[in-house]
């Protein structure tokens, strides 16, 4: 480092399945780096012969890879961090990728504040569109992180974790596939808090194969999971929480009944079941509600 230190090891987890299009440009980001202590783990699903191709050219510069069958994307990163040995790690897919010097501004900011998550500022992209947007973290505590439906939320790929309480806050949730991130850095706020470099430091690709947009609904049905436990601790919380889950919710589920998607009963009843008020709410129209507030 600049004072003559050594750089600390950052570890950076791959769950891999099926991207041969993006994987090489995720892989030549993190390499091209230039960092002198980098530990890159790459925990294949399975991929089929074009996503192990493209790994095979990079697998000399891999501190681990395992191409087998796993129980989805939150084991695959367990078993990648069971790997871990460096003094900050991160977790990656396969479709984001790191700016340059993007390691370096992580470890300087880990030398100043060697007990905190480090949340630099993500750009995100849409195949297809010219226009991104960059997103800002600020430095969230636990109370204000719990409320998912603040859009002020950090992205994945730019966030940065110190080692130093992995044992205390365990393995990432096997049973979520959606925002078993957003789960992680919640238990993680237990123990330490946020700084953020104001550096963009990562990118994330949103394209037509990506679960953000195939699946988008279930982020907030997960989301709405993640958060029970916290409105129970921080009750000032509950009424909103109750408020948004039950109307996002109930309102997915009546655009599926209308447009002919499945689960749609599945999201009406969560959405009811939270709180039927808010749930029906949804559907008084935006005008007469602006009218009402007025009268």
């Amino acid at each position: 480092m600049s004072d003559g230190a050594p750089w600390p090891r950052i570890s950076i987890v791959v769950a891999s399945l099926n991207h041969p299009d993006y994987i090489e440009q995720m892989l030549r980001s993190v390499l091209l780096q230039g960092y002198p202590d980098l530990e890159l783990i790459l925990v294949d699903g399975g991929s089929a012969a074009p996503t192990i191709d493209v790994i095979a050219k990079y697998r000399d510069w891999l501190a681990y890879f395992v191409s087998e069958p796993d129980r989805g994307q939150s084991n695959a990163i367990n078993k990648g961090m069971a790997r871990v040995t460096g003094a900050i790690f991160n977790h990656f897919d396969t479709d984001d990728y790191l700016l340059p010097d993007a390691l370096k501004t992580v470890a300087e900011w880990h030398k100043k504040h060697p007990d905190a998550v480090i949340a630099g500022d993500v750009v995100r992209t849409v195949e297809g569109e010219t226009v991104a947007e960059v997103h800002r973290p600020v430095p969230h505590t636990l109370h204000e992180y719990a409320q998912w439906w603040d859009t002020a939320h950090h992205g994945g790929p730019g966030m940065f974790f110190p080692s130093s309480h992995r044992a205390t806050v365990g393995a990432v949730d096997e049973s979520l596939h959606f925002l078993m991130d957003y789960e992680y850095t919640l238990r993680f706020l237990r123990v330490t808090s946020i700084v953020t470099p104001g550096v963009q430091l990562a990118v994330i690709r949103h394209h037509d194969g990506c679960k953000s947009v195939k699946d988008g609904d279930e982020f907030v049905w997960e989301c709405v999971r993640i958060v029970r436990p916290y409105q129970a601790e921080f009750p000032d919380i509950n009424a909103r929480a109750n408020r948004e889950g039950a109307g996002v919710l109930f309102g997915f589920g009546v655009r599926r009944l209308l447009f002919g998607q499945g689960g749609a009963w599945r999201y009406i009843r969560e959405g009811l079941r939270i709180h039927p008020f808010w749930a029906v709410y949804w559907l008084v129209p935006g005008w007469f509600i602006r009218k009402w507030s007025r009268s």
